[in-house]
């Protein structure tokens, strides 16, 4: 059985549904249909894969995958830092370093996670939290 990247992004969106983040914080996925709340805080998350190298030979051997999870985090202008730091916050510790999260097999490890410095961006008031992972998928044998 081989394993692939998109199990590597499904256990970190796992992890994102775990945590009750959408429930919390409408978000905007990847390739999907969002429309920008004007008033509300919202959330956008980005899935940045590296390419995968070898871990090990042979038929069936582990390719080692580093990656990021970007959660961009806007807040309308105007409503200061503190809602804002408290979900970067609860990001952080939702994704504390050494945390495992494991779909169909693959199991990512968060090596990192730490917030930007605060800026407007188009009208909304981000800060960017980006998790730092890595995971080993199986190889594909033909």
């Amino acid at each position: 059985m081989s394993t692939d990247i998109s199990q590597a992004n499904s256990a970190l969106m796992q992890a994102w549904v775990d945590g009750n983040f959408f429930a919390a914080t409408e978000t905007a996925l990847e390739n999907l249909v969002f429309v920008t709340p004007k008033d509300k805080p919202w959330a956008k998350i980005t899935f940045v894969p590296l390419q995968p190298v070898i871990a090990t030979l042979g038929a069936g051997g582990l390719d080692r995958l580093d990656g990021m999870l970007q959660v961009d985090l806007n807040y309308p202008l105007n409503s200061g830092t503190d809602a804002i730091q408290a979900k970067a916050k609860d990001i952080r510790n939702a994704f504390t370093v050494g945390r495992r999260f494991v779909y169909e097999g693959v199991e990512v490890i968060t090596r990192s996670c730490g917030r930007s410095q605060g800026r407007m961006v188009e009208g909304f008031y981000r800060i960017s939290v980006t998790i730092v992972f890595y995971c080993h998928l199986i190889r594909q044998t033909n």
